[in-house]
C-alpha cells in the first residue's frame, strides 16, 4: 500500500472484503487498522450503542466507533491534512 497518513481502516472479522483491506497499522504515518471482531461489512457505518433496544451488534462495534471518533477528532486538531504526527495518547 502507498502511503497514506492520517487515516482509520476498519474491517470486520465477518465482512468478506476485510482479506484485500489493509491490515495494518503504521503510527509514522498515523494509519490505523482496527478488526471488529464479529463485525459485518460496514458495521462500523450506522449508529450504535449498548443501550440500544434492538441493538444485535457485539460490544467490539462500540470500541471501533470510539477509535474512529477519537482518531476523528485529532484529525480536526492539524494544521494540515499532510501533517503525520500520532497523537500523544495511545489510541
Amino acid at each position: 500500500m502507498k502511503i497514506a497518513s492520517n487515516i482509520v481502516l476498519p474491517n470486520g472479522s465477518l465482512d468478506p472484503w476485510s482479506p484485500l483491506g489493509c491490515n495494518v497499522t503504521d503510527n509514522a504515518v498515523h494509519r490505523i487498522a482496527i478488526t471488529t471482531t464479529g463485525g459485518a461489512h460496514c458495521v462500523d457505518m450506522f449508529p450504535y450503542s449498548k443501550s440500544s433496544l434492538n441493538s444485535v451488534e457485539p460490544d467490539a462495534v462500540e470500541k471501533t466507533i470510539d477509535v474512529i471518533k477519537q482518531n476523528v477528532a485529532y484529525f480536526l486538531t492539524l494544521s494540515s491534512p499532510f501533517e503525520k504526527n500520532p497523537p500523544q495518547k495511545n489510541l
